[in-house]
């Protein structure tokens, strides 16, 4: 009997195709990093790529170097300067000499790859719990602490003054959360208590408290981005807000599609080079927000955990990150890390057509092989052979008249070159691909030791 099936071809990121030939749609696939691999903490916090091009990944339990096929860790080790001053690490940055910048719980540390090792800062600011840290263009640090203020690293370290001329507050005690720069101005969120804005230039700060922001009392924000526009971005315990900072007095301060997202913990943000942004919850997974977040429901694409591939491991997305390549890395709470391509995997409909020179010989198809030169093997009911070239589109259908009308049911391209064709009624062929030289194995041959023809 014979089955008829329509081919459907998953191909490789990043696919040219000619214009005719648009993409059916996007799959996304995740990869998934964890304890496999040596990841032996699960709970991310934060997600770095230095300019040599390796991940580093920040844990509650200490920090890893992706390598490409496992993670080297960096713990604490009593008795050790040269360790991380805590196994608790909530951010990382990387300077322009390659050093990356380690906050923990502990302390500030960083890795020197001149010194191939952690080097730890013993000014007793610096020893201090550290949850954030951004860098300008001057190579400036500034750090926030759990337990108050703001450092500023240059040529000497200082504590940034944050008191507000308004209200008469004195902000240096305030546990600090997250912090984000854009151009002049360096935001802080303080923990349960709003957002600080400090002018660089002119030291000149506002603050915004919960009730100005979102019109509650209280307000735990865990993320603060700036995105291409000069956009504030905040997630929090009550949805997505985005905060326009033109008038620093009066910001137009909106929540962003509180009738479309679930109410829920909104921990990690990211805008890619489309502008669309990205958000991690607490609860349900990830989200994307096409054209900067705009009121649509078709822009909102939401992304569960699952147990296959086609969403992240876990529903707690506490980090999301672009490595050099375009790919987002996520960091979950318990499920490793994932990694996927944020614009899809294309599915493109490829079939027979007479009136092209580019289609396949029919539309009926049994067989597919990926070739080790990335290629692939197409086999028909009854057409022969296709050869289809992923990268550029180009399909060849004349390829060895021995098999051109043949019902070809499986195909096998070993490591000698050879492709193995398995077809119905006609036995197994076996092509050369070097030299072209076909041979064909059928019952009752005489060098031969098949039982059946159907292949």
């Amino acid at each position: 009997m014979r089955y008829c099936l329509v081919l459907a071809v998953f191909l490789k990121l990043s696919l040219v195709f000619s214009q005719s030939e648009e993409p059916l749609f996007a799959q996304y696939k995740f990869q998934v990093l964890n304890e496999e691999m040596g990841l032996n903490n699960n709970f991310i916090t934060d997600i770095a790529q230095d300019t040599l091009g390796y991940i580093w990944v920040a844990t509650e339990r200490g920090l890893y170097r992706y390598q490409g096929e496992s993670f080297q860790t960096y713990l604490k080790e009593e008795d050790n300067i040269n360790s991380i001053p805590s196994n608790y690490i909530s951010d990382l940055a990387i300077d322009q000499q390659n050093r990356l910048w380690i906050m923990t719980e502990a302390g500030v540390a960083l890795y020197d790859y001149s010194k191939d090792g952690i080097v730890r800062f013993e000014a007793p600011t610096l020893k201090k719990a550290s949850t954030s840290i951004v860098i300008d263009g001057n190579e400036d640090k500034y750090i926030g602490r759990y337990d108050g203020g703001i450092i500023h690293i240059s040529d000497t370290i200082i504590e940034l003054p944050l008191k507000d001329v308004a209200s008469g507050r004195d902000f240096s005690n305030a546990s600090v959360i997250d912090l984000a720069l854009a151009n002049d101005t360096l935001w802080a969120a303080l923990d349960g208590d709003g957002i600080l804005s400090f002018n660089l230039e002119t030291s000149v700060l506002h603050y915004y408290s919960p009730y100005k922001l979102s019109g509650f009392r209280t307000l735990d924000i865990f993320e603060l981005y700036i995105d291409h526009f000069g956009i504030l971005w905040f997630g929090c315990d009550r949805g997505l807000f985005r905060l326009n900072p033109e008038n620093v007095n009066e910001p137009k301060v909106e929540r962003k599609l509180d009738a479309q997202l679930p109410v829920d913990d909104y921990i990690s943000i990211y805008e890619d080079d489309d502008y669309t942004i990205w958000v991690g919850t607490r609860q349900n997974g990830m989200y994307s927000l096409g054209n900067r977040g705009i009121e649509k429901d078709d822009c909102i694409k939401h992304f569960n955990s699952t147990t296959s591939d086609s969403g992240p491991s876990h529903r707690t997305i506490s980090k999301i990150f672009k490595d050099e390549k375009g790919l987002l890395w996520l960091g979950t709470h318990n499920g490793g890390i994932n990694v996927f391509d944020p614009k899809g995997e294309n599915i493109r409909f490829l079939t027979e057509d007479p009136l092209s020179k580019n289609a396949l010989s029919y539309k009926n198809i049994w067989g597919l092989e990926m070739t080790s030169d990335d290629k692939i093997w197409v086999g028909t009911d009854g057409k022969g052979l296709n050869s289809l070239n992923p990268k550029t589109g180009a399909i060849n259908n004349d390829v060895w008249p021995e098999v051109e009308n043949t019902a070809i049911l499986a195909l096998l391209e070993d490591p000698s070159k050879n492709l193995w064709v398995g077809t119905y009624e006609n036995g197994i062929f076996q092509i050369d691909i070097t030299t072209n030289k076909v041979r064909n194995f059928k019952v009752g041959d005489l060098d031969g030791h098949l039982k059946v023809n159907d292949i």
